[in-house]
């Protein structure tokens, strides 16, 4: 070596940062030491191997372990590491032959790799922990090298191709994948990503697993830059929705059953999109707004509305796009419908599209609009751990023996509502209520002492902001090599939403399923060549077969054979946008028919869905209908009654044609001028108040008498009933019914004249008869006296029984007379004292001390009626239990027992006379009638007992066994109740 070298050597020598020592290879003594050596040696002489001992405070320089690879070099004379227990150094050392100045020396090369080794350990246990997340993770994680080689793939992922890591890294999707199909896309993929630099995102993707399993994943690639290659690699993350499109197909199978009830119900529904253009609107929107689906959809509301209202509409839309808010719009008026002002209550939401972040508007009346799930993407990080745990919409966090987080991921962060930095170094007492943090701590602390690993199926989750959550859980005991103790990974997956659209879908099937079976028409699903396939219970009951019967029918093959019917049932094609509605009779299985609405769709599987309406009945109705409409029209053309429809003002709106033969008015000139017009002044108040009550009652009104005049000026009398139909969409009026009653009130005057002569003549004739009766009863008593002929006795008996008979014959016809003419004049009335002035009247009747009388009363309160029709009821049924008793018996009695409170009073008289033959009960209340040959009475006196206890509102009962007695009931009504 010449002196330049030797130099140079020098400088690099000198200022190397290792420790260097070079020493004698005789001597062992030191030649050159540099200054990072200078400390250990002091420049003395030294034994190489007591010297490299005590370096590495060892006793046996053996404890030293020696590189394989550095004594193949052949240079190296030896080369060790060395890992102090105390001062955690990690040393390495080279021995070194050379010859330098002619002379062989031994280089000793100590190299400080304490940073080296930490940071080395550092990184073992990121990698430690890197792996232990993601195979905790159910998704697929790998990372491919710009080549697309596989470099890191998970647990999952494994699974997934049942392939072990070993046979996965290094490898291509063309070394793993045997379906060319399904890997060439995944090529086209990474390739995109590799060459862009851009992340892409496969909404969903088509896989066999190595068991031939169809799954679907939504997959997230982004490119990764490895430090060594400017070129990226890929990132991926595939997440399994299989059951997710499963739910989404049931979700799509139940909207195409319901779509048909939901343009059943009558309530307005549409959707928008962001630019306010229609996108979906029900049938009962078509209907009211009078458009087609073709006019709406894509579409916006100033297509439609006029401008004010649409103006309108729009801004609604915008403040609930915006501020994406819930808007309720009360009261507000639509355009007629079927004749009729509309009203709606819209509820528009923010409808937020799946495949943008654009916010359209979902809108419905007077019914709970659908909730629409928010979408939260994951943001993406740096570096490669903080990528996968914060792309993974799982809670991943990591405690130490204390509880305390030492790391959380994004959606962690985000369930507490807080930084990932601010959670660092808090625990769930920070974060959850006392009572659920006391729970997490106990099942922690048991799993770090176990060290076994808990998966919690269903964890209800609720931190101090209220916020409920159900999350599936797994926390496993994980080594902390820093602390050299257990700490704790978690991984909590949220399935909130994934139960709460689980439960939407049962819920939705089993509304779906209620409303089949609970409907009131028959449903049914066929193939397009009729074949049943699916049916409700009614359905069956309406063809009469059971579920198992129905099934295995043809629905063409149960038309009825009809006239010009060449096909039964039309199946719809792709060409019906709406569906089929058709009137035909089905054959049951006992072979009679039924008329059926039958209502047939399309499905886009292909399926024909039905519904049935069974309007046998209703044809009958509409049949009886016709029929009622045309005779009621026929009696409304041909009534004697006048039948006029009034507004609310009382103007005639509708006439029948007996107006004008009754009154001589014509329709033009009576339609649309006032009823009161037609009416006599003296009236008219009358009338207007009678009108005016209809108004306010919703029952009919009567009016016993109202004078019209006709077209000759004169006035006719009618009966007139009147009911309010206002409320009533078809009618929209007052109905009034007025019957001619004049030549009935001119029969009345005339009858009430007749009466009054009659009663005048009945007055004066009584009064004219019973002053003679008086006298030739007066002259028999005279003759009786002064008479000694024993055969004048009889004859003068006879006669004075004759005149007596005919004196109470005049006594009756007075009292009937008056009873019919006299009003009721309500009274207190007092029984005893009516019957004791009745027992006193009668007391001169032929054997009247031989009856023994008996009364009770028992009066509750006051009891009002007519005195002197109460006083010719008694003294009727006293008279006759005097009249026709069996006085030959020993104990001939009259019982007599009158109750009575605030609503009525029943009198009841028993006697044991000669009784009535049950063939003669039912006429004894006739006029003239007598039910006894030994009767000598008028045959009057039961007719004016009974037509006195009508008149004061009563009724009477008999009951009577010939030779046994005779018990009468009667009930009166107390005036005092004025029912």
């Amino acid at each position: 070596m010449n002196k330049i070298d030797a130099t140079i050597f020098e400088v690099i020598f000198a200022h190397t940062a290792d420790a260097t020592v070079v020493c004698d290879c005789h001597t062992l003594a030191v030649v050159y030491e540099n200054i990072a050596a200078t400390n250990l040696t002091n420049g003395t002489e030294i034994n190489l191997i007591q010297w490299a001992a005590s370096v590495f405070e060892v006793n046996d320089i053996s404890q030293i372990q020696y590189l394989p690879s550095f004594k193949e070099t052949k240079k190296l004379v030896a080369a060790a590491e060395y890992i102090s227990p105390n001062s955690l150094l990690y040393l390495q050392i080279e021995v070194r032959q050379m010859v330098w100045q002619e002379q062989h020396l031994w280089v000793l090369r100590i190299v400080d790799n304490t940073i080296l080794y930490q940071e080395k350990n550092r990184l073992k246990e990121s990698e430690i922990i890197l792996h232990s997340v993601i195979n905790l993770v159910p998704e697929a994680i790998f990372l491919k090298d710009n080549q697309r080689r596989f470099i890191l793939v998970n647990k999952a992922f494994e699974d997934y191709h049942g392939l072990p890591k070993t046979a996965i890294i290094g490898k291509t999707d063309e070394d793993i994948k045997p379906i060319p199909s399904q890997y060439s896309k995944f090529v086209k993929d990474d390739q995109e990503v590799i060459a862009t630099g851009v992340a892409k995102y496969i909404e969903q993707e088509n896989y066999t697993d190595h068991n031939g399993n169809n799954i679907f994943f939504k997959t997230t690639k982004i490119p990764f830059y490895f430090s060594h290659n400017t070129n990226p690699g890929v990132l991926g993350v595939a997440i399994n929705i299989t059951e997710r499109v499963g739910f989404k197909k049931k979700v799509i199978n139940n909207r195409k059953m319901q779509r048909q009830i939901v343009d059943l119900v009558p309530h307005m529904i549409f959707l928008k999109d962001y630019e306010g253009k229609y996108l979906f609107v029900n049938n009962q929107f078509l209907k009211r707004t009078g458009k087609s689906e073709k006019e709406v959809i894509g579409k916006t509301d100033f297509d439609i509305f006029p401008f004010e209202k649409a103006q309108r509409y729009n801004n609604d839309d915008i403040e609930v796009k915006e501020k994406h808010i819930e808007k309720v719009i009360e009261k507000e008026f639509g355009p007629l419908y079927e004749g009729k002002i509309t009203v709606y209550t819209t509820i528009k939401k923010p409808y937020y599209q799946y495949d943008t972040d654009k916010v359209g508007v979902l809108g419905i009346s007077t019914d709970v609009a659908e909730k629409i799930r928010n979408k939260e993407l994951l943001d993406e990080q740096k570096n490669m751990l903080n990528e996968i745990i914060n792309l993974l919409p799982q809670e991943i966090y990591l405690k130490d023996e204390e509880g305390k987080m030492l790391l959380v991921n994004k959606a962690c962060a985000d369930f507490h509502m807080m930084s990932q930095e601010n959670m660092i170094g808090k625990t769930d007492y920070d974060f959850f209520e006392k009572k659920y943090a006391d729970e997490f701590s106990k099942l922690e602390q048991e799993i770090i002492k176990e060290g076994k690993t808990r998966y919690i199926k269903e964890e209800i989750s609720v931190d101090k902001h209220n916020v409920r959550r159900i999350k599936s859980v797994m926390k496993m005991p994980f080594y902390l090599n820093d602390r050299r103790k257990n700490g704790l990974l978690g991984l909590n997956i949220d399935i909130t939403e994934s139960k709460n659209a689980e439960q939407k879908i049962i819920a939705s099937e089993i509304r779906y399923k209620t409303l089949m079976e609970q409907a009131s028409d028959g449903i049914y699903l066929s193939d397009d060549d009729g074949n049943v396939i699916e049916a409700n219970q009614k359905a069956c009951e309406m063809f009469g077969y059971s579920p198992q019967e129905f099934y295995a029918l043809n629905i063409k093959k149960l038309v009825a054979a009809e006239p010009n019917t060449h096909h039964p049932i039309r199946m719809p094609n792709a060409k019906d946008k709406q569906s089929l509605i058709l009137e035909r009779k089905f054959v049951k299985k006992d072979g009679s028919t039924f008329t059926v609405e039958l209502s047939v769709k399309l499905l886009e599987d292909g399926m024909h869905q039905a519904i049935l309406r069974d309007v046998t009945e209703r044809k009958k109705i509409e049949k009886i209908l016709a029929d009622n409409e045309r005779k009621f029209r026929l009696l409304i053309e041909n009534s004697t009654d006048l039948i006029l429809i009034l507004s609310q003002n009382f103007i005639i709106k509708f006439m029948s044609p007996s107006v004008s033969r009754i009154l001589g008015y014509t329709e033009a000139n009576l339609v649309g001028t006032s009823i009161l017009g037609l009416l006599d002044d003296e009236e008219f108040e009358a009338a207007s108040q009678f009108f005016s009550n209809v108004l306010v009652k919703s029952n009919s009104l009567s009016l016993d008498e109202l004078k019209f005049k006709n077209n000759n000026q004169e006035f006719l009398f009618f009966e007139t009933v009147a009911v309010n139909m206002l409320d009533d969409e078809n009618i929209n009026g007052i109905i009034v019914n007025c019957h001619d009653v004049t030549k009935r009130k001119v029969t009345e005057t005339e009858l009430i004249h007749t009466n009054f002569e009659l009663d005048s003549f009945v007055y004066k004739a009584s009064h004219d008869l019973k002053a003679p009766l008086r006298s030739v009863m007066g002259l028999i008593k005279l003759a009786k006296l002064e008479s000694i002929d024993p055969n004048l006795e009889i004859y003068f008996e006879m006669m004075s029984k004759s005149v007596t008979s005919l004196d109470a014959f005049i006594k009756d016809l007075t009292q009937f007379s008056r009873n019919s003419r006299m009003e009721i004049e309500p009274v207190a009335i007092h029984f005893d004292e009516i019957i004791q002035e009745t027992l006193d009247n009668l007391k001169f009747v032929e054997n009247a001390e031989k009856v023994a009388v008996s009364i009770e009363i028992n009066i509750i309160g006051e009891f009002l009626s007519d005195k002197t029709r109460i006083a010719t009821i008694i003294n009727n049924l006293f008279s006759n239990a005097f009249k026709y008793h069996r006085f030959e018996n020993n104990n001939p009695y009259l019982n007599v027992v009158i109750n009575g409170d605030a609503e009525k009073a029943e009198i009841v008289v028993e006697d044991n006379g000669i009784g009535i033959d049950q063939s003669h009960l039912n006429y004894i209340f006739d006029m003239f009638y007598r039910a006894s040959e030994t009767s000598y009475g008028s045959g009057l006196g039961l007719y004016i007992l009974k037509s006195a206890i009508h008149k004061i509102k009563g009724k009477v009962e008999v009951q009577s066994v010939l030779g046994q007695g005779t018990t009468f009931k009667i009930t009166l009504h107390n005036f005092l109740n004025k029912k």
